[in-house]
């Protein structure tokens, strides 16, 4: 395989992971951040691109260390341990919180800016069109992660570099903080948590790797080893892409917090799109935002109807059609909930959940490097 290959194969998988991690979360807690950071920014930044970047591509590398199987990745646990958490993720990601998520804030940033949809305006009927897109992507699996890396990614990365662009040339003095520098610092580790990306790269990392791993073979590069470097490098384009948005709207949302004073945080993003960018800005940051969660979704789906199909309908035959129905089906209810409620559901159990999986990541990379120094030695 090329050198160039291998450079167009990690650029293209890399922009895939960040229009993958890039969803609602991501768009709305660095904004929500920014506004409480005030003068303290640069601390408020690093720490929650620790917990908002650092730990997810992490866990992202640390699954694909296992040929990208999460199942694999968690055998160490014991097979009713492993089935155990990977189910749990998937209640919370897919079913519950994550891909619902999504729908909620693409809603509230369109509505939250003042658009008018008519009929389509209706919650319920919002939320109905938005899972029937997600059903026509996840039915195309195997052009998912080209879709998502060469036509999501580059509309989004130019949408929001331009908001921060906009939002620095028109910036306001940062604001006192009336915070310590260590209540911020501690602020933006937990924000990060919501994010709950290292969760999804649980899943995300079987995603890149398969693709990794098909396009490699095709090219006739079957070395674990080589396949294992690509797939390094494109976690590191995607973390770097994803640190730079962040590291932006944490600054443009202190920069002008006193104009988004007041805004809900599903809607945060159609606020300050429609401050900074004015009518036609937030017309298109609003396709924008529905283009991130829609990648989001559909990639949490497709996580979630593997784990279905692998893991709990081996025996019993059901058709990838429906199975899918009745996930979205079950997404459609959880949305009908709320973005405060969906999000108060889930902090508490991710406070609990993140640490132990940063720990249990730390582990498999160490155990993994400790193997592969044995074989070299011996």
């Amino acid at each position: 395989m090329k050198t160039s290959a291998r450079t167009r194969l990690a650029l293209t998988t890399g922009l895939a992971l960040f229009a993958m991690f890039f969803g609602a979360g991501n768009m709305i807690f660095p904004l929500q951040l920014g506004m409480q950071a005030g003068s303290h920014v640069v601390t408020a930044i690093i720490a929650f691109v620790i917990t908002g970047v650092g730990f997810p591509f992490l866990g992202l590398f640390a699954v694909s260390l296992y040929n990208g199987d999460y199942w694999k990745f968690f055998a160490p646990l014991g097979k009713p341990a492993a089935l155990l958490i990977t189910g749990f993720l998937i209640f919370i990601l897919c079913l519950t919180v994550g891909a619902p998520r999504t729908e909620l804030v693409t809603y509230h940033t369109i509505i939250g800016g003042g658009a008018s949809l008519g009929f389509f305006g209706n919650p319920f009927v919002f939320a109905f069109i938005y899972f029937a897109i997600v059903y026509v992507m996840v039915l195309n699996q195997r052009h998912v992660v080209n879709i998502i890396g060469w036509f999501f990614s580059p509309i989004k990365i130019m949408a929001f570099i331009l908001l921060v662009l906009v939002g620095v040339h028109f910036a306001s003095p940062f604001l006192p903080s009336h915070a310590s520098v260590f209540h911020v610092a501690q602020t933006g580790l937990m924000t990060g948590y919501g994010t709950m990306d290292l969760l999804a790269a649980v899943f995300f990392a079987t995603i890149a790797y398969k693709n990794i791993k098909r396009k490699c073979h095709a090219h006739g590069l079957k070395d674990k080893d080589s396949i294992t470097k690509i797939s390094l490098y494109s976690c590191l384009v995607g973390a770097l892409l994803i640190a730079l948005i962040y590291s932006g709207l944490i600054i443009v949302a202190a920069m002008h917090a006193k104009a988004m004073a007041g805004t809900p945080t599903a809607a945060l993003i159609g606020k300050i799109s429609e401050v900074l960018l004015g009518r036609y800005g937030f017309i298109f940051v609003s396709i924008c935002v529905t283009f991130a969660c829609l990648a989001t979704a559909a990639a949490l789906t497709e996580a979630g109807m593997d784990f279905f199909m692998e893991r709990v309908f081996t025996k019993q035959r059901i058709s990838r059609k429906w199975l899918l129905l009745i996930i979205l089906a079950l997404m459609y209810m959880a949305a009908s909930f709320g973005f405060d409620k969906i999000m108060g559901f889930a902090i508490p159990i991710l406070s609990v959940l993140y640490p132990c999986l940063i720990i249990y990541c730390i582990f498999c990379i160490i155990k993994k490097a400790r193997r592969k120094k044995l074989k070299a030695t011996s």
